[in-house]
């Protein structure tokens, strides 16, 4: 069934509301890293790893960039690249409802 442009001008507005309210928005990924300092006696030389040292990774201007995340700064960090994720979703959406109204005020 083909939605009209008045339904789809409703949809996009009602997209448009919850992309608004997607404040805390982070590209990239999130990492754990564990290391290995080869120091004497410690307990990363038998296999126990220090970390996890967590990090997250995305790329700007074709370069790969890391910021280095707190252990406290983790729950907020993994909802923001959730919340990004949602938003791209969110905008391809109303992307193509511009493009189906594209067409409909063609005919």
């Amino acid at each position: 069934m083909k939605l009209t442009i008045e339904q789809l001008l409703q949809k996009k507005e009602s997209l448009m509301k919850k992309l608004l309210k997607l404040d805390n928005c982070l590209p990239g990924n999130l990492n754990a890293a564990y290391l290995v300092c080869n120091r004497g006696k410690c307990k990363c030389t038998r296999g126990e790893p220090h970390g996890p040292s967590w990090r997250i990774t995305w790329k700007e201007q074709q370069k790969s960039k890391i910021l280095y995340i707190r252990n406290n700064e983790v729950e907020k960090v993994k909802s923001g690249i959730n919340e990004y994720k949602k938003a791209k979703k969110i905008l391809k959406e109303i992307s193509f409802i511009n493009l189906e109204i594209l067409k409909l005020k063609r005919k």
